[in-house]
């Protein structure tokens, strides 16, 4: 299997408030790829200033994992759209599409990946839980080369498991339920923060990235369509036998 992650490394940091913002700098490798090295800058934010070390670099690999969409390349297909990859540390899936210009993908993110992430952003143990077993994933979409500007509404989206078909948990449901256990809000604010946007435009070149939970159980198997529009013509693309991390 390629190593398509070879180098990560934090760049700048600052202190804001009573947290650090630290700049990173990623490089990926993938022979199958045209192009052979890719450069990405993304920052996190750190709820205080003795989180250690270690932990800024578990995040920071957390969430440049599935940044690259050409990384699998080459893999085995499901049916005729989706891809699958399998990084080699973590035994963590990715499927990826790439429909009508513009390129999505869902990474399995592991319990225990989530639940560190929001006990180290002040989640009670019990409520992290909650979250990191409802079945999330890390989302990216991006514009390559659509006509136009994409948007989308993650309420138009469409997840089918079990023969019943629905949007992915809406964020604005778990933000409310946060606050009616009593999270501070500088908790809610480290949640919303970290999802997947429920909604967007990408102009050509532009993407994002985030947390999205399907809202099912561990081991549970869906098929995600996601639609989008260009100049109000309506397009989707379609991930399938897409599997919650256990």
């Amino acid at each position: 299997m390629r190593r398509w992650f070879t180098h990560i490394r934090i760049t700048r940091t600052r202190t804001i408030g009573t947290g650090i913002e630290a700049t990173a700098m990623a490089i990926f490798r993938d022979d199958s790829c045209s192009v052979v090295d890719q450069l990405f800058f993304f920052r996190i934010i750190h709820a205080s200033h003795d989180k250690p070390h270690h932990t800024m670099i578990a995040t920071l690999r957390l969430f440049a994992l599935p940044l690259v969409i050409c990384a699998a390349l080459g893999q085995p297909a499901i049916g005729s759209e989706t891809q699958l990859a399998v990084d080699a540390d973590t035994g963590a899936q990715t499927w990826k599409t790439h429909s009508h210009g513009v390129a999505l993908s869902l990474t399995q993110i592991l319990p225990d990946q989530a639940r560190a992430f929001y006990l180290n952003r002040g989640f009670p143990a019990e409520v992290a839980e909650l979250y990191a077993t409802s079945c999330v994933f890390m989302a990216v979409l991006r514009n390559d080369a659509a006509s136009g500007t994409v948007g989308f509404r993650l309420a138009d989206w469409s997840l089918t498991a079990a023969g019943d078909a629905r949007p992915p948990r809406p964020v604005d449901d778990w933000l409310a339920e946060w606050r009616r256990r009593g999270l501070s809000e500088a908790a809610v604010i480290a949640f919303r923060w970290a999802q997947f946007p429920p909604e967007q435009e990408y102009e050509p070149g532009d993407w994002n990235q985030g947390m999205l939970s399907a809202g099912l159980s561990p081991g549970s198997t869906f098929t995600l369509t996601a639609r989008w529009q260009v100049a109000g013509k309506t397009y989707e693309g379609k991930l399938s036998d897409v599997h919650c991390p256990r």
